[in-house]
């Protein structure tokens, strides 16, 4: 149980970091702004460690969890534009190449899965240190987070 639950946590909080990255980057920085994540991460760095009210340890683990949020980003954002140029490729052709189609998907599910032993290990190291009140704020703030991102959606 105590797998899963660390599991649920890591995701959770993987959603909700790169979900508000998205958000903040969209409202503050607009079009073009190139160092928007580091701006962000230490945002959220700032947030957390003041509603959480954490101490040295944990801000160390948070740190850890955000570079390695920020790098597999980097490492995506690189790969997504490689990927289009493939399905723009794709599109071009008179009928889709389902062959390649489906290797670019395998190899953009391999990518995630390389990625994900660091990221969960990283959101482990920083949940585990958490204290039950913490864990609870943060859950609280995640949900009200996501609650947000459902009834802009809604709108739209």
């Amino acid at each position: 149980m105590r797998k899963r639950s660390i599991i649920l946590i890591a995701t959770v909080l993987s959603v909700g970091i790169i979900g508000g990255a998205a958000a903040y980057y969209r409202h503050h920085h607009g079009p073009g702004h190139d160092n928007y994540a580091s701006h962000f991460t230490k945002h959220i760095e700032r947030k957390l460690t003041k509603k959480l009210t954490l101490n040295e340890t944990q801000k160390a683990g948070l740190g850890q969890l955000t570079q390695s949020l920020m790098t597999s980003r980097k490492s995506f954002k690189e790969q997504r534009i490689f990927d289009l140029n493939e399905i723009f490729s794709l599109l071009e052709a008179d009928q889709l190449d389902q062959e390649k189609a489906l290797n670019l998907v395998r190899e953009r599910l391999a990518m995630i899965g390389s990625h994900a032993e660091q990221m969960i290990s990283s959101a482990a190291g920083f949940t585990d240190s958490l204290t039950g009140e913490q864990r609870a704020k943060l859950k609280e703030m995640i949900e009200q987070r996501m609650s947000k991102r459902r009834h802009h959606r809604n709108q739209e």
